[in-house]
């Protein structure tokens, strides 16, 4: 559900008198395990869907693909910062939660670390990985 206009008409036609209010009513139900929600399954149907998140990093950026070099750059100067800063943090593993196809991965944290996991909801852009 996405809040369309600022007259508070969300996407489902519901009606909102603010932001807040429907980020709690999506909250709450949310919370609700007794009822199925599209919360997560939302987000997991549209990246187990090749044709909407094509396992490529244009794909995976919802075709932004260009921005990956800059996006990699700045975060190397991060974990450099970081670990300047950080030193305990170690070199030994990290994890990359919703990694996606391992770009992160193989074009940073393996800079930066010895052992990386990756973790990631869907099957497809996991399988796709060490492509």
């Amino acid at each position: 559900r996405r809040l369309e206009r600022s007259d508070g008409s969300a996407s489902d036609g519901r009606q909102y008198a603010s932001l807040a209010q429907m980020w709690n009513d999506q909250l709450q139900s949310a919370a609700d395990v007794s009822c199925p929600t599209p919360w997560y399954t939302r987000a997991s149907d549209y990246w187990d869907d090749e044709g909407k998140a094509p396992a490529t990093v244009d794909g995976v950026l919802g075709g932004y693909g260009f921005v990956s070099a800059t996006d990699l750059r700045g975060s190397h100067i991060f974990m450099s910062e970081l670990r300047r800063r950080r030193p305990e943090l170690g070199r030994q593993r990290a994890v990359d939660w919703g990694g996606g196809i391992g770009r992160c991965v193989k074009d940073l944290l393996l800079h930066h670390f010895q052992r990386v996991e990756l973790c990631e909801q869907s099957g497809r852009l996991l399988e796709s990985a060490p492509a």
